[in-house]
């Protein structure tokens, strides 16, 4: 059964659960679901142009609470039976969001995306390529531009770069230099909770 996500529609996590069940993903042309030493990752089949869109999605909104949801995702190298946590969706204006198969992009402290909020669709947004990403890349994000607390699920980066933030606990433990040097890429949702905060921006 194909489901299609709503943001604008709040489930029960009870209610979600039981549709996520029944429910089967097919990864977006041009990406793939593959394991990698950190779990489940997004790859790019295809070449993507900086400044294109890898694709288009819809996400799912829930209650914020504790969730365990099982369903399965068709891609290129095959079927996965996956389990979506609250490791895997991020609070939002009370509740908690989600895309599939999205939800399985690996942090990357310079990730080679970011999203975007459709321009012609209030209920999809985009994930853009940031920089030229060839087939057989892993598809990569930085959690920092979205997540404000990480709800207690923090990790160490491994990505290597000079730039690392190192221990990944969510936008509002960043030093206010760090915050400063993502404000213009965050999402509308970390941007309110740090002007709740005291910030005072112009964006």
């Amino acid at each position: 059964m194909y489901l299609e996500p709503d943001r604008f529609i709040v489930h029960s996590a009870k209610d979600l659960g039981a549709l996520l069940a029944q429910a089967r993903f097919t990864c977006p042309d041009g990406v793939d679901l593959r394991e990698t030493e950190f779990g489940l990752g997004l790859f790019a089949t295809r070449n993507f142009a900086p400044g294109e869109a890898i694709y288009r999605c819809g996400w799912f909104t829930v209650e914020d609470v504790e969730h365990r949801f099982h369903t399965t995702i068709d891609g290129a190298s095959g079927t996965h039976q996956v389990e979506i946590t609250t490791e895997h969706s991020v609070r939002f204006d009370g509740t908690r969001i989600f895309d599939i198969p999205g939800c399985f992009m690996n942090h990357d402290c310079r990730g080679n995306s970011i999203p975007r909020y459709a321009e012609d669709d209030s209920r999809a947004y985009e994930e853009i390529a940031t920089v030229a990403i060839s087939a057989g890349e892993q598809i990569t994000c930085n959690y920092l531009l979205f997540d404000w607390e990480c709800d207690g699920h923090t990790f160490t980066c491994q990505c290597g770069h000079p730039q690392c933030f190192g221990e990944i606990r969510g936008f509002a433990h960043l030093s206010p230099a760090q915050q400063e040097s993502l404000a213009a890429d965050i999402t509308d949702e970390v941007l309110l909770r740090w002007r709740e905060h005291g910030r005072e921006s112009t964006r």
